[in-house]
């Protein structure tokens, strides 16, 4: 199931989609999302540099997915206080869990 699917599953509206880190800049800055969900692996700027630039300007939670290791993510993203990291695939449960965990913080 794609990510989006899994999202509006359990009965969250995504806003948008982007497809590069600066897209995800440009669509957070505009957009305010309650949560941003992205990969760490995004074409012109990483999700790392893309999560950086968007806590700058604003307080949004953020889940980072990816292909490494839980250990590996979290070292990669320990600098982010309001985040949670899943390795891909992950479960719709799985999910859930790192947006209830990181919107209650």
């Amino acid at each position: 199931m794609c990510l989006q699917s899994q999202l509006e599953r359990f009965g969250h509206e995504v806003l948008a989609v982007a497809y590069d880190g600066s897209q995800a800049v440009k669509l957070a800055g505009e957009l305010a999302p309650e949560l941003v969900v992205m990969d760490v692996s995004l074409p012109k700027i990483t999700g790392i540099e893309a999560a950086r630039q968007i806590l700058a300007q604003h307080t949004i939670p953020i889940i980072f997915l990816s292909g490494f290791t839980p250990d590996e993510l979290k070292d990669r993203t320990g600098e982010f206080a309001q985040c949670a990291c899943l390795s891909k695939p992950v479960s719709s449960v799985e999910l859930q869990a790192a947006i209830d965990a990181v919107c209650t913080r």
